[in-house]
Parts: C-alpha cells; structure tokens; sequence
C-alpha cells in the first residue's frame, strides 16, 4: 500500500487532512515522530485514525495507547466506530490499576488493539467516582494535619509546604504537569479593564513597585528580608525569618526570567491552557490569546 493511496477511513478528507496525514505517515515510517498541530473542528481525530490505519496495513503495528482528557475519552470511542476502515478492537481503561492491567490482559487478538486513558485520573488510578470533594476554604494546612482530607488542591510551594515541614510533617507535592495537565500561570494581577482605562497610572505605578522590589531582592536578598521582617512582621501578622527566607529561596528562582522583562507571558502557554480547558470541558468556547491577558511595556516598569 502506497502511502498517498485512499486514507482507509470511512469518509472523504479534505485536503488539509491528507497533507497531514501523508507528512505524519511518512516521518513515522523513518522512525521519527509527528504532531498534528491542527484547529479544533479540523478533523485531528479522524486524520490520526487514518495514520493509525496506515501503520496497521504498511507496518503491521498491533497496538495503539490514546491518552486523552476525560470529556473525549468516549469520542475517540465513537470515532474509531463511526470512521475506521480497518478491523480493530478497541477498549476503555477505567478504574484501579488492577483493573486497567487485567482490560489490558484481555485486549488480544489478530486485530488492531486500541487501548483509550484519561489524563490525570488515569495517572492515579482513578475514576472520579472515587473522589470524595471535600470544601476545606482556606484551611489547607490544618485539613491535611488533622487528616480531615487526604490531599489538598492549592498550597503554594514557597507557602503551606514550608510550614508544614517546618513543623515536622512529611509532604508529597505533585506537579499537574507531570499529570497530563499543561504549565499555566499561578498567580496573575487581575484589573478591571474600565478601571485600567480610565486611571492606568496607579496600576503601572503599582507594577513598577512590584519590579523594583523583585530587583532589590535580586540584588541583596539578606537587605530585602530586614525590610520584610521590620515592617511586615506584627502581632496581627507575625512572620517567622527562617520560613520567609526559604520562601524566596524557592520562589526567586521560578521568578526569573533570562533575557526577559519582569512579568513576562508567553502566548504559548496562555493558548496551551486554553486549549486543554476546552478539550476538558471546562470551557464552551475559545477566545482569541490576546484577549486574555496583558503584558506590561518594559517601559512602564522603568
């Protein structure tokens, strides 16, 4: 079978997905990779069901692993059904690790094996039937000491963590990027548009205190910590020096940027989390990248 022969699928593509498919095809023949960096709505799916295919008829592949978000686990489903012109078998892994190992076990055959996992859920061994959500507001730290929850969602490293350990507790943090989820920004500075509009001086003005101090701590990080600790540390607000200083210790490092203005975005990352929030769910409709953050001049932090 020549690669640039009829797509075996159960539909017509378009042009954009037989250039697709036939670049992708041919850089996994020679051992390489591919990325279908395609819109939403343009055919991904049906495009990698077609190389899927492919491979099957060139190279005799018998498996295939799809890690996909939760929402569209039951789309690529219903898409090997509806558009696949080949025989296969294809299987859903859901629930515990055990479980998922004995689906796998059972997944043989002559034909192709399409195995189909969640994201996250899927790297714990989880449906989400097997979480309990539990509201702790802003007690993070005590509902985990007092083993009112096992896991909490939203201590900050260079914050709870550091107490925690301090006071002698043994924690695991995991990284929702080690989990299927992409790097998105912790914290962001929220304005009202109207109000930034009408009196952006003060916002700017607030921006370039925000990037002197940053610098000064760069410069001296011991002269930055007297100055925390001699007018921020109180009664109503104590502050314990050797927490504070462990704090910046591991927040300086992820704050800085080489070659980079104080505050820099990327339009990558912005487009990536909005990309996997669709894809989740999580939000009905995209919206341009630019419409969803704004990033300092450098010269307003001068």
């Amino acid at each position: 079978m020549d690669s640039k022969a009829t797509l075996p699928i159960k539909a017509t593509p378009y042009r954009h997905q037989i250039e697709a498919y036939t670049f992708a095809l041919k850089r996994l023949m020679e051992g390489g990779g591919a990325a279908l960096l395609m819109e939403m709505g343009t055919g991904k799916t049906l495009t990698a069901i077609a190389i899927v295919g492919a491979l099957l008829l060139l190279a005799g592949i018998q498996r295939v692993l799809i890690v996909a978000p939760l929402s569209i686990v039951g789309v690529w489903r219903d898409e090997f059904e509806r558009f696949a012109g080949f025989e296969y078998d294809l299987a859903v892994l859901e629930g515990s690790v055990a479980k998922k190992a004995d689906t796998l076990r059972h997944l043989t055959g002559k034909r192709l094996q399409v195995a189909v996992i969640n994201t996250i859920i899927a790297n714990a061994g989880l449906k989400p039937e097997d979480i309990e959500l539990v509201n702790v507001g802003f007690d993070l730290t005590t509902s985990l000491t007092t083993k009112s929850t096992d896991l909490v969602v939203g201590p900050f490293i260079n914050d709870e963590i550091v107490t925690m350990k301090n006071a002698g507790y043994d924690v695991d943090v995991w990284k929702y990027q080690d989990y299927g989820v992409p790097q998105m920004y912790g914290l962001v500075m929220v304005a009202n548009s109207e109000a930034y509009d009408a009196d952006p001086e003060t916002y700017q003005g607030f921006l370039r205190a925000c990037a002197k101090g940053f610098d000064d701590m760069q410069k001296d990080e011991d002269q930055a910590l007297e100055v925390i600790m001699s007018d921020m540390n109180s009664a109503d607000n104590p502050l314990d020096e050797v927490q504070q200083k462990e704090s910046y210790e591991i927040l300086m490092p992820l704050m800085e940027q080489d070659g980079k203005p104080f505050l820099s975005m990327s339009e990558e990352t912005w487009q990536a989390a909005m990309d996997w929030m669709f894809d989740s769910g999580l939000i009905k409709e995209k919206c341009e990248v630019s419409d969803l953050y704004r990033m300092p001049d450098s010269e307003i932090l001068k």
